[in-house]
């Protein structure tokens, strides 16, 4: 609806976008007083949503910006925006309050309608604000960009285990397809894309929000931003401190490292939490049954990697659950789900694993889903300068692999096109610096944050240097405000009355792992003998295999458990015998470790 890439500004003489040259600060600077010029004498005509954006209390209209700032007369950009209905008006009122929820790539429409449904601190911050959402260029509904056909993408799932065999041909040959893989889908990003890709930058879209300021009609806006947002925040900061009101970043990208340098900060950071979680499953192994120590759990999900080499139901494979178990522990709150969702699968209910790690299959969450990976991927290969050199990403993340086995390939793979991202693209970054008109900004984190490491926020408050830092302190939540009362109070005394404090605040966390009350059917319980070539199971045991081939060979991995409906069980070798005097995670059947649940007839 009404978005448009590749139409000239009013006046332009129907020019199109000029050929991407190296572009100087003072010709965009002039690019967006242009732009702002105009979009404060058109204003915004809004109007109710549209039906099918389901945004049902908000009202919608749009904003047309440039899309080159230093050519401004020539191709646009439509970028949708809302608000919350009604505006604010008397003494109190502070304005508009605009929101950006990270990604980069997440639309931002529903923005004031999430917040306005919520308490918090946006139950009194909404009565003296306009809450203001937008979805930024090449997003939602403003002109979004694909990479290829959603349909067609959905189909690459599962995708290949992308830990590297040690065999070394074997190793060689997955590597080369990876490479193939990332430049085929750079080059088809540029192909499809040729006109916006050099301007999916974060420094356009900072420019766009001042844009969207001046069609709204205010001399400044307050800004709250999380996870990537808060480096879009950093970098509207820098170029138009005078333009901000009041500024609150939460779960901070460091402004120096966004790149391949903090993709590479994200591996150990999210290694650090799966061990934490590790540890945490052995201290409730009486409710999860997934081992007594955390090597004993690392064995257990090991084991589930090593043996899914074809996918479930043609759904799931190694990368899928792997991913799924890096995003499970990143954040505290989750655990119990991750370990709740393993231990079914141990006692043989694999239905939650499928059914959490499968891609969506609904065709428009397939098209969102693509749309999402496309504007990603193009912001955070533009923004920065990524090695174009393979041999330096093999050599870095072979090293990182042996110390972070859990994710170092897989973001790896997932970043490699920015390697070969260099179709035409400058690079448009902007280095983060406060302007002297830039008032105290609010920082927020939390010290154990792996998606947005901690680090980040400490170097933006040295930046920003009339900025308060509050680290809600042994957490590892992201976007602190959605899990701390505390964090969420410091939000509303400073959006609402402009105080920070005299210094900087520590928030103890107040959200841990809970069980809930959740016990597995049957903890299980393994009783080996080093070094045999058959494993001692109890008489009256009975097994199912872990696969779902149905079929029952000896030498390969089975799960003890009781038959029942939907479980396949098989006749148990008589070699099998029951000795009580060991217990361990783990069965040796020669040189093959399998693992094994028991469960009582």
């Amino acid at each position: 609806m009404g978005i448009v890439v590749g139409a000239a500004a009013e006046g332009s003489g129907g020019q199109g976008v000029r050929d991407p040259v190296v572009d100087t600060a003072g010709a965009e600077a002039a690019g967006v007083e242009n732009a702002a010029q105009r979009a404060a004498k058109a204003g915004i005509s809004w109007k109710s949503c549209p039906a099918e954006w389901n945004l049902a209390s908000l009202q919608c209209g749009w904003v047309t910006v440039p899309l080159n700032y230093a050519d401004p007369d020539g191709d646009t950009v439509r970028i949708a925006v809302s608000r919350s209905a009604g505006e604010r008006t008397g003494k109190k009122s502070q304005g508009i309050l605009l929101f950006n929820n990270g990604g980069p790539g997440i639309a931002g429409l529903e923005s004031p309608q999430l917040a306005i449904s919520q308490s918090g601190p946006w139950e009194k911050v909404g009565r003296i604000y306009d809450y203001i959402g937008f979805d930024p260029r090449g997003v939602g509904h403003s002109s979004p960009i694909s990479c290829m056909d959603p349909l067609s993408w959905s189909k690459t799932a599962p995708a290949p285990d992308p830990v590297p065999p040690a065999d070394q041909a074997a190793q060689h040959q997955i590597k080369e397809q990876q490479i193939e893989t990332a430049k085929a889908y750079a080059d088809a990003c540029s192909k499809r894309n040729k006109k916006m890709l050099p301007y999916m930058t974060t420094a356009s879209t900072a420019r766009d929000l001042d844009v969207i300021r001046a069609a709204l009609r205010v001399e400044k806006i307050s800004y709250i931003g999380f996870s990537y947002g808060t480096y879009l925040g950093a970098v509207y900061g820098t170029l138009f401190p005078g333009h901000v009101h009041r500024m609150v970043l939460d779960s901070v990208i460091h402004p120096e490292t966004w790149g391949y340098e903090w993709a590479v900060s994200r591996v150990s950071a999210t290694q650090q939490r799966w061990d934490a979680w590790k540890e945490w499953v052995a201290q409730h192994h009486d409710t999860y049954g997934l081992g007594r120590t955390s090597a004993d759990v690392a064995s257990r999900v090991n084991a589930l990697l090593a043996t899914t080499p074809k996918p479930f139901d043609q759904k799931i494979g190694p990368n899928e659950i792997r991913l799924f178990i890096a995003e499970q522990v990143d954040q505290d709150f989750l655990w119990p789900n991750a370990a709740k969702i393993l231990s079914e699968y141990f006692n043989g209910d694999a239905k939650s694993l499928v059914d959490s790690v499968a891609p969506r299959q609904g065709e428009s969450e397939i098209v969102a889903d693509e749309h999402f990976s496309a504007a990603q991927t193009a912001v955070t290969c533009a923004d920065s300068e990524w090695p174009a050199d393979w041999n330096k990403w093999d050599r870095d993340f072979i090293e990182l692999h042996k110390k972070y086995p859990l994710t170092a390939w897989p973001v790896a793979w997932n970043y490699l096109p920015c390697a070969y991202w260099a179709h035409g693209t400058r690079r448009d970054r902007i280095v983060v610096a406060p302007g002297k008109d830039l008032p105290s900004v609010l920082i927020i984190a939390s010290d154990k944050d792996p998606i947005t490491p901690y680090s980040g926020a400490v170097r933006l408050h040295e930046l920003f240097t009339a900025s308060r830092l509050v680290t809600e302190t042994g957490s590892s939540s992201h976007i602190a405000v959605s899990r701390s009362k505390c964090i969420a109070e410091k939000i509303d005394v400073y959006l609402r009355f402009g105080e920070t404090g005299p210094h900087d605040m520590d928030c103890k966390p107040e959200t841990f792992p809970e069980t809930g009350g959740w016990k597995a059917r049957s903890a299980p319980t393994v009783f080996p003998e080093d070094g045999a070539r058959s494993c001692h199971i109890p008489q009256g045991y009975t097994y199912i295999q872990v696969a779902h081939s149905f079929s029952c060979p000896s030498g390969i991995e089975y799960l003890l458990a009781k038959p029942r409906t939907g479980l396949w069980a098989c006749t148990l070798p008589l070699r099998f015998t029951y000795d009580t005097s060991r217990k361990s995670e783990m069965c040796s059947i020669g040189s093959i470790e399998h693992s094994y649940l028991l469960k009582k007839q």
